[in-house]
């Protein structure tokens, strides 16, 4: 089918629990492009529930939430549930910033709202990717964001989140490339720019076609905002320093 080779989704029926799906690898718009059809199928068939083991997805970002959403709501028709047996750190994270860590019922649906548009000169940022309008710039630009912060950073998994959203919203959006700017800090913030003057909006409603993703970037951030520029925009986000133990 075409999934990277990183992405592992195995299949079982059994009597005692419907559908039981193993997923492991990441989890973005890229791969999950690929393994949709295939779980929304397994949603749409038969009868029994589908108990979904995520415990060894390595990321997770809003293009997960959306596939969680798209399969609960059709097994929900059909009377049937979705069931989280087992959630890796990353899904668990992205569970808990939009207010699902406890169920898959349902998303509360986000209202409408415009980003802030703050204006004030960027510092200098000591790391800079350009990146390329395809659908493999997420996993670029997380990859060059781990070899920035190091595995070991307490904000790492946060940080990867972000990039991956306001990446993907650029390939998606733009059809171009774009360039990441980070500054490890502290605090850690970091710039997304492209080319289209279409400043991001939040959806009116979160489902199977998005609207997590800047739910995600608002929870993540300690403060962020999006303007103008002469070439496209600018998305920039801080993020709160790590507690201190």
């Amino acid at each position: 089918m075409g999934r990277r080779p990183d992405l592992v989704v195995a299949l079982f029926d059994a009597e005692a629990v419907g559908h039981r799906i193993v997923i492991s690898g990441d989890l973005d718009t890229d791969s999950i492009r690929d393994i949709r059809p295939q779980l929304l199928a397994v949603a749409d068939r038969g009868d029994g529930d589908a108990h979904l083991d995520l415990g060894d997805v390595g990321f997770a970002d809003s293009s997960a939430l959306a596939m969680l959403a798209a399969m609960e709501r059709s097994l929900r028709h059909s009377g049937r549930r979705l069931v989280i047996e087992r959630s890796s750190q990353a899904v668990s994270r992205v569970l808990e910033l939009a207010g699902l860590a406890d169920s898959t019922d349902r998303p509360a649906d986000p209202s409408a709202v415009q980003v802030p548009i703050v204006a004030r000169t960027p510092g200098p940022f000591a790391h800079e990717l350009i990146f390329e309008g395809d659908s493999a710039a997420p996993s670029v630009a997380r990859a060059a964001a781990t070899r920035w912060l190091g595995a070991e950073s307490p904000l790492l998994d946060d940080v990867l989140i972000v990039i991956s959203e306001l990446v993907t919203n650029v390939v998606l959006h733009t059809g171009d490339g774009g360039a990441l700017l980070l500054d490890v800090g502290p605090p850690v913030s970091l710039e997304v720019h492209d080319t289209s003057s279409a400043l991001p909006v939040r959806p009116p409603s979160s489902g199977s076609h998005g609207g997590f993703g800047l739910r995600l970037v608002e929870r993540i951030a300690e403060r962020w905002s999006a303007e103008p520029t002469t070439s496209g925009k600018v998305v920039r986000v801080q993020l709160p320093s790590p507690a201190m133990t």
